[in-house]
């Protein structure tokens, strides 16, 4: 009896020892989950370096030689013709032609500087860092897609991948974007308009007649092939689609 009585203590202390235990485990594990979370987040490719800095590094906005001796007398020429033509866009010359444009961009609270675009086979991907206002947090969002054309000559881009640093979150920002495109779509954009050709394909996985207008010229897209760093383009002239 007496040994029984010594060792309730002992029983008492170990019970109370698990119920503490057992109380903090699960907010650890939070507490770490969230930190490797956060880790991931913020996770930023090896090499990875923003369009916008490698433009400052190299001198600036100004198209190559080779994009203005090359690429635009080549398609220029090209959609002259009554025929098919081809014509093989560089991973560089893709990211010479996205700096062009007026970055960086600025929507629903956040900053999205210059994208670096990436060829891979079969592949065309894009990193951006993104930067919310009032944070000093930079993320760097990757999107992936797999452009084909279908036997209808539709052409479909399958988004197949939406990463936040470390983190693909492809089915959330799929709900996501659709529900806000929906609730935000500018009517003023037609359904001609590549980019609600470009909406529909992303949120709605649905093909549509790639035809674009480039310099007050339509140029259809009849076949595409994308290689390491290469883009290989069949193209052809069309009529407005509207």
């Amino acid at each position: 009896m007496k040994e029984q009585e010594k060792l309730k203590p002992e029983r008492k202390k170990k019970s109370r020892t698990r119920k503490i235990i057992k109380r903090l485990i699960w907010p650890a594990i939070s507490i770490t989950l969230s930190i490797v979370i956060i880790i991931l987040l913020l996770y930023k490719p090896a090499g990875y370096v923003p369009s916008d800095q490698a433009a400052t590094l190299g001198g600036g906005k100004q198209l190559s030689q080779d994009i203005t001796n090359r690429l635009l007398p080549e398609f220029y020429n090209g959609i002259q013709q009554q025929e098919p033509f081809e014509m093989t866009i560089s991973e560089k010359d893709i990211n010479e032609l996205i700096a062009q444009s007026e970055w960086p961009k600025y929507s629903e609270g956040f900053v999205f500087y210059t994208p670096k675009a990436s060829l891979n086979a079969g592949k065309i991907g894009l990193m951006c860092t993104v930067l919310q206002f009032g944070l000093d947090v930079e993320l760097v969002v990757t999107i992936e897609a797999e452009p084909k054309l279908d036997e209808n000559g539709l052409l479909n881009l399958n988004l197949s991948l939406v990463k936040v640093g470390a983190v693909n979150i492809t089915p959330l920002a799929a709900f996501l974007a659709k529900k806000a495109y929906q609730e935000h779509k500018p009517k003023y954009i037609e359904p001609w308009d590549w980019r609600s050709k470009i909406a529909g394909s992303i949120f709605e996985n649905a093909g549509f007649d790639p035809v674009f207008q480039v310099k007050n010229r339509w140029v259809r897209v009849e076949g595409l092939d994308i290689d390491k760093h290469t883009l290989k383009l069949r193209l052809s002239k069309s009529q407005s689609p509207r």
